[in-house]
């Protein structure tokens, strides 16, 4: 009998198991896998930059619009829209987390591009500062102007001044950039210095020491400090835009529901969401809700809204690690050849805000991705009908889809068709109750198409920069990218038109010289001018006790005497009354300068022949000679003792000090009423000023 051995025996068994792995393996591949449907596969847009603050006469075009508009908070800027400012008039624009743009009067900026790696500005005339305290890696900044082009690889802060004869460029607090030239010759500005390029010179750039810093420089580091440093970034992703403004106009509470909720200060009875705006034709968006409370970013294109005991409170949800910016968070309904008649005398249009967890109907982007349930950026549970389901389930049927919202009273918003997309919302209807039931969700792309009007938040003419500023050119390193044109029965005549849109696009775009060396660093100016003064030291770190709460000296004196100081006298400050800001402040440390230094004009000295003398500096007034410039050097009359203050007693310390914790603080929020849903969201550690007393 043949016999097989060992060694073959075992080839069998071993060639089995493979054959039943590989079957099993066919047969999972087989089986249906489970589809996540938490976001359609479609390419993520960037975030349009914003219009954060607009004070004085400004100005606003988007391409395709046949006049230009009053600039408004809240707009979502798309490439190749553009802004001006006229005299007295300062506008700001967000372009990035911790980064802004802001106008000085007469200045004319478009937006070129807003990719994910570049944004690209032209600016042709005035002052701008771009302040950027934060650059996400990969991406830069362009600025265009009529002299040279400018890079930004790196934060820091930048002012461009452009006049017809020259342009400045001053770096600071550690920036870099690379300037290029007409001519493709490139070189590097260094950070603390200032870059000019003359129109009737040698064509080349020169850098002088960056002047002292001036009041707009001022500004705009404060303004900056105080954005960046917001108390709602507590509960929202500091990725969105506008947190600064809900810490001024609303409340932060807590809901055992629905967690952290902001809910807005002075709102009408019969307000609701998304009634006070109006709706502006995006070239990528689509339509997109521009709202016009200062506070009317964040609250309208992230979170939801919900309704508790009869106020409205905007839920950002769970804290999510990359927000994503939507038009508008709402549901529309019926529309046009829907048939919904609310007494207009025709067809209407009506939205309703989104309630918590609830999905959004795109109706912009790829055709897969419209008209799909979609939660992107939402972070926190998802909700289809009241009812709680699970990520990795696909949602097709859209048509049945109940939104708890549109029970709550005037919810619903609708208006006529005539009136959507033409400026401010005016006439405003709201559905009753009877018809909810009737109402149908748009699912796909919106009805209403856009015209003219359609394009800027207002219908109402504004200025518009002089002729020689809109067609001036601008040397560019990169060519736009080529934009959509939304409306296509543009009137040809227009000569206004076609002006204004031949002004973006007027670029010469250059190549940087390609040498196989570093970019060298622009050559010292050699005009002659003043020499920089010395730059100011920083004050004197305060004392601990100037941190704490004080009261008026004479309560201080009136109180029992016999408690023991737990400073030497000498070293305890006089008490100041503190007067309330919009913003919470640095503790208020006197400067050095208190008063002007006198200058003492000194006459040069006789010219020595075979001898050449440096050129003497201006000669201050030693402190010696008359009284200090500080505080703190002022000698106290030989025969005065100093004055004794007495302290509080440390029992009434502390519950001033505890009082002081519980109060809501007014320099950032106003007095909330009892009857708000929830508890307070911003409480300070009520141990922070005993800490600070025992280290004393």
């Amino acid at each position: 009998m043949f016999r097989f051995d060992k060694p073959l025996r075992y080839s069998f068994v071993l060639l089995r198991v493979v054959s039943a792995f590989c079957a099993f393996a066919v047969l999972m591949s087989a089986a249906p896998r489970p589809v996540f449907a938490q976001e359609p596969n479609v390419q993520e847009l960037p975030t349009p930059s914003r219009i954060g603050m607009v004070s004085g006469t400004a100005s606003f075009w988007r391409p395709g619009a046949e006049n230009w508009s009053p600039a408004q908070v809240n707009t979502a800027l798309a490439a190749g829209d553009a802004l001006y400012t006229a005299a007295a008039a300062t506008l700001e624009v967000q372009v990035g987390a911790r980064a802004y743009v802001r106008m000085a009067q007469n200045t004319m900026l478009t937006l070129l591009g807003n990719e994910p790696g570049l944004q690209q500005f032209k600016v042709t005339s005035g002052i701008a500062a771009f302040d950027l305290r934060g650059l996400p890696a990969g991406r830069s900044v362009e600025i265009d102007t009529p002299s040279a082009a400018f890079n930004i690889d790196s934060a820091g802060y930048y002012r461009l001044e452009i006049t017809d004869s020259t342009t400045h460029f001053v770096v600071r607090r550690g920036g870099e950039a690379t300037v290029t030239l007409p001519d493709g010759d490139s070189r590097l500005i260094a950070p603390s210095q200032e870059a000019v390029i003359e129109a009737g010179g040698d064509g080349n750039v020169e850098t002088y020491v960056a002047p002292d810093t001036d009041t707009w420089d001022q500004w705009n580091y404060t303004r900056t400090d105080d954005l960046t440093e917001a108390i709602s970034n507590r509960y929202v992703s500091p990725e969105v835009y506008g947190t600064d403004d809900l810490d001024h106009n609303g409340n932060w509470r807590v809901t055992p529901d629905y967690g952290p909720v902001w809910v807005p200060n002075g709102m009408a009875p019969d307000w609701a969401p998304y009634s006070s705006g109006s709706w502006v034709w995006d070239p990528v968006y689509a339509w997109t809700w521009v709202d016009t409370a200062p506070w009317g970013w964040a609250p309208y294109h992230y979170g939801r809204w919900v309704n508790i005991s009869g106020f409205w409170a905007w839920a950002p949800g769970p804290r999510h690690h990359h927000p994503i910016y939507a038009p508008a968070l709402v549901a529309f309904f019926n529309g046009s050849g829907g048939g919904l008649q609310i007494g207009f005398g025709g067809a209407a249009v009506s939205w309703v805000a989104l309630g918590w967890g609830e999905p959004c109907l795109p109706w912009w982007g790829q055709r897969s991705f419209v008209g799909r349930p979609w939660w992107g950026g939402w972070a926190g549970p998802r909700v289809v009908n009241n009812v709680v389901i699970q990520h990795n389930t696909v949602i097709n049927n859209i048509t049945n889809i109940r939104y708890r919202n549109i029970n709550q009273h005037n919810a619903v918003i609708a208006i006529p068709e005539k009136e959507f997309g033409h400026g401010h919302i005016a006439d405003i209807r709201h559905i009753e109750a009877a018809h909810i039931k009737d109402l149908r969700p748009i699912a796909g792309q919106h009805p209403m198409r856009p015209e003219a009007v359609s394009l800027a938040p207002s219908a109402v003419k504004s200025i518009m920069p002089a002729a020689n500023v809109l067609n001036r050119p601008a040397v560019g390193l990169h060519r736009p990218p080529q934009r959509w044109r939304p409306l296509q029965a543009e009137r040809q005549d227009n000569k206004l038109q076609a002006q204004q849109q031949s002004s973006p696009d007027k670029l010469i775009t250059v190549r940087p010289q390609q040498t196989g060396q570093k970019t060298p660093w622009a050559r010292f100016g050699q005009s002659a001018g003043p020499e920089r003064n010395e730059p100011r030291r920083a004050p004197d770190p305060p004392r601990v006790e100037t941190w704490l709460p004080q009261v008026p000296l004479p309560q201080l004196r009136q109180e029992s005497s016999t408690t023991k100081p737990s400073v030497p006298e000498q070293a305890r400050p006089m008490p100041q009354q503190q007067q309330p800001s919009r913003i919470i402040e640095a503790p208020q440390v006197q400067r050095r300068e208190q008063e002007p230094a006198r200058i003492i004009t000194v006459p040069p000295p006789a010219p020595v022949i075979m001898q050449r003398e440096a050129p003497r500096m201006p000669v201050v007034a030693s402190p010696q000679a008359e009284h200090s410039m500080s505080p703190r050097h002022e000698q106290a009359p030989q025969n005065a003792k100093p004055e004794k203050t007495t302290p509080m007693p440390l029992g009434e310390m502390r519950q001033m000090r505890r009082e002081h914790v519980e109060r809501p603080l007014e320099s950032r929020q106003q007095e909330a009423p009892a009857s708000l849903p929830g508890e307070p969201a911003n409480k300070l550690y009520p141990r922070r000023f005993q800490r600070s007393e025992q280290q004393r």
